[in-house]
């Protein structure tokens, strides 16, 4: 997954190198949807980012609040090349990219720190009515056929672009399909009753874009899909300040109302201002600082743009900003295989992880190997990442098997595959390992709930948007 690549650190910003333990993003494009993936590879990725790769529709059951989430447990080492492993990345499938607004048109907004974890999109020619929170008219929508079709460029771009995720996951393209599919379905369908009322609309077009997006990029995986290509697929117009029950309602805003309930459409953060409890505006970022802040970046910085400033921002797809300490830094394409790398990808740039490739003893790119239980790891294996369903312990410097109910947990020490990590107390960074509820349990968070379930009114269940907000 992408999680916007920083490969290098910026004295003004002071980002950090350390890895991604994926928790809340603002990026395109669909990701695991199994809330429990620990999916962020991406060694460039500040803390706390996301997979890039989420679709629009996909689910971030807790954002904003998943960002401090006890289980959004970060596995890693401070060279460029490391893995991270996250026990919810999956939860952070979903993120925000919003595209610029057009005089008279609504704009998009993704999930990440939107609680109801929605899009909005900006219409194209589709007839719509001006901005008052009028009836929309979209094209002829098939949640089924539209999530497969994402579900299959989506999978198809990780295949050839990130393909290190398939077995860092345990994952084939066939069961990637399947389970993105599911994910997206149950979010499109939740929109049904929406786009039934008028209150948003379709774009078959924007989606075609998108769709397009995503085929082109795989001839260009260091530059990446086009961050603001699959932002636009859902229309909105309902104006800032209007009740709203998804994202998808509003324009130039995101909709802050939890799952099945109402809300109001509210004004994106601005670039550099605090995101840890709101949402980024278009085409930006929510980027983790080394002193947990979280502010707003942009994040379309293309090949030898400049980047890793408050006025550039961070790097599109694997692209990594680099040069020298004190700058100018720009984005360059990953280190090739058998090229020479900068193990910390500050100066130079490093391997691509995401093409399974790391900077070796020799500082040239050689094959990551991905080991299992007591497989050795850390800085004395620089070559070897545990799989998802393990951790480096950095005592033994062993992969070791995640913890499984009443196992200890922190924000180093994600839960396996399947579990949660409860707080011990009240503010507790400290936690057991608790089985996902499944559904109709009582839930406080959707990272607790199974599957592609949310919480929906303090229960575990589908997605639902509420339809009826005036």
């Amino acid at each position: 997954m992408r999680c916007t690549t920083l490969a290098a650190i910026t004295p003004f910003l002071a980002l950090s190198l350390l890895g991604s333990a994926c928790g809340d993003s603002r990026t395109p494009g669909p990701g695991p949807v199994n809330k429990d993936a620990a999916a962020s590879i991406n060694p460039d990725a500040p803390p706390g980012s996301v997979n890039p790769d989420a679709p629009p529709g996909s689910v971030n059951p807790d954002a904003p609040a998943s960002a401090g989430d006890p289980d959004a447990a970060a596995m890693g080492f401070a060279d460029a090349g490391s893995m991270m492993a996250n026990a919810d990345a999956a939860a952070c499938a979903c993120d925000l990219n919003p595209n610029a607004c057009d005089q008279g048109c609504g704009c998009d907004s993704r999930c990440g720190g939107n609680p109801d974890a929605s899009v909005v999109v900006r219409p194209d020619a589709t007839p719509m009515m001006a901005f008052d929170g009028g009836t929309l008219m979209g094209d002829p929508f098939n949640p089924q056929q539209l999530a497969a079709q994402y579900a299959t460029a989506f999978c198809a771009h990780r295949e050839t672009c990130e393909p290190v995720f398939f077995p860092f996951l345990g994952q084939t393209r066939a069961q990637c399909e399947t389970d993105n599919t599911a994910a997206l379905l149950g979010n499109f369908s939740a929109l049904q009753p929406l786009i039934a009322v008028g209150r948003t609309a379709f774009s078959q077009s924007n989606f075609t874009r998108c769709m397009n997006a995503y085929n082109t990029a795989l001839t260009a995986c260091a530059v990446g899909v086009d961050p603001i290509a699959c932002d636009d697929i859902f229309i909105g117009n309902r104006p800032e300040g209007a009740s709203c029950g998804s994202a998808e309602e509003c324009s130039n805003s995101w909709c802050a109302a939890n799952f099945n309930q109402c809300g109001a459409c509210t004004a994106y953060a601005p670039v550099g201002d605090d995101c840890s409890q709101n949402v980024c505006g278009p085409a930006t970022e929510c980027v983790p600082l080394n002193d947990g802040s979280e502010i707003c970046l942009n994040n379309t910085a293309g090949l030898n743009g400049m980047c890793g400033t408050l006025a550039t921002g961070v790097c599109r797809g694997h692209l990594q900003c680099t040069g020298p300490a004190m700058g100018p830094l720009a984005c360059q394409a990953p280190a090739a295989p058998n090229a020479a790398c900068d193990p910390m990808g500050e100066i130079n740039a490093a391997c691509d992880i995401l093409q399974a490739q790391v900077c070796g003893p020799n500082n040239t790119c050689v094959p990551l190997n991905l080991v299992g239980a007591m497989a050795g790891c850390g800085m004395g294996n620089p070559t070897n990442r545990c799989t998802s369903s393990f951790r480096c312990d950095t005592a033994t410097m062993q992969c070791v098997a995640r913890p499984v109910a009443g196992g200890m947990c922190n924000a180093m020490v994600g839960c396996a595959n399947g579990f949660f990590c409860n707080p011990t107390g009240a503010g507790s960074a400290q936690g057991t390992c608790t089985a996902e509820f499944m559904g109709g349990t009582a839930c406080m968070g959707s990272a607790q709930c199974a599957g592609n379930n949310v919480c929906v009114g303090g229960s575990c269940g589908p997605v639902a948007y509420a339809a009826n907000c005036n």
